[in-house]
């Protein structure tokens, strides 16, 4: 009896539902766009990734045979596209805003050229950019040093080996290995300097005719409401290695004396 009490109950809840979230992806916004190289030619099958800057959440396609790519349903707020394919630069655009019956269209040109990951030699990048948000209006607070990380402690120790042997009478040879800066490697700390650790930031919207407070205007006033994107500079050479504090040295030599 209680079985087919609840069982209409739960149909008409299911009911309810469906209109609402019918509703929801019908109202959202779409956002489309082509990924060509250099040259405009089309690249098909590039992996697109749609980031929303303030969740952080992703939707990710791939370009069809005409290198086009679509994201419909899109919820209102701001997104960043992201485009990477083997062989190129990985993409990523400026902030876009996105409100519901909105249909956006962002190209991505990709230049020839991957990008180091990973590696431990001067300009490796061994730093991801894409786990730093920029807070939006209103979200930010207390000053704090970006400069929290965990690494091995850098220890470049000196060592030298040295052995005699004794050959008779006055004859004797001597040998002496030295091995310096060993443990020779980048550490991200503002004080080395070995890591490029520098977030430069451009304002997205600038408004001309604010009035100075004097009587007139000045123009090109940023207006932080709108956000801000970091400059191409930040993309290229953030998180990149700059130094590794000289180079290991290794010193052979013998003596002999007679």
């Amino acid at each position: 009896m209680e079985r087919r009490a609840l069982a209409p109950a739960t149909l008409l809840l299911s009911l309810g539902l469906a209109p609402a979230l019918l509703a929801q992806g019908a109202g959202g916004g779409t956002l489309r766009g082509t990924v060509v190289d250099a040259a405009g030619g089309v690249l098909p099958g590039a992996v697109v990734t749609l980031v929303n800057a303030r969740t952080r959440a992703v939707r990710i396609t791939t370009t069809s045979d005409s290198g086009s790519y679509v994201f419909p349903s899109v919820h209102s707020g701001d997104y960043r596209v992201e485009v990477s394919v083997t062989g190129f630069r990985t993409w990523q655009s400026r902030e876009v805003h996105l409100s519901p019956g909105d249909s956006l269209e962002v190209e991505a040109r990709l230049e020839v050229g991957g990008r180091a990951e990973g590696g431990d030699g001067v300009g490796d990048r061994v730093l991801d950019l894409d786990r730093i948000r920029i807070p939006a209006f209103g979200e930010t607070g207390p000053l704090q040093q970006p400069y929290d990380f965990r690494y091995p402690g850098r220890w470049n120790s000196d060592v030298s080996l040295f052995k005699s042997f004794a050959l008779g009478g006055t004859r004797r040879l001597q040998l002496r290995a030295g091995f310096f800066n060993l443990f020779n490697q980048a550490v991200p700390s503002p004080t080395w300097n070995d890591i490029d650790l520098d977030l430069r930031t451009e304002c997205n919207v600038r408004v001309d005719g604010v009035p100075n407070g004097a009587g007139g205007t000045v123009d090109g006033v940023c207006d932080p409401t709108q956000g801000f994107h970091l400059t191409d500079l930040t993309r290229e050479s953030f998180g990149r290695i700059k130094s590794k504090h000289g180079h290991r040295v290794i010193e052979l030599a013998a003596r002999f004396d007679f």
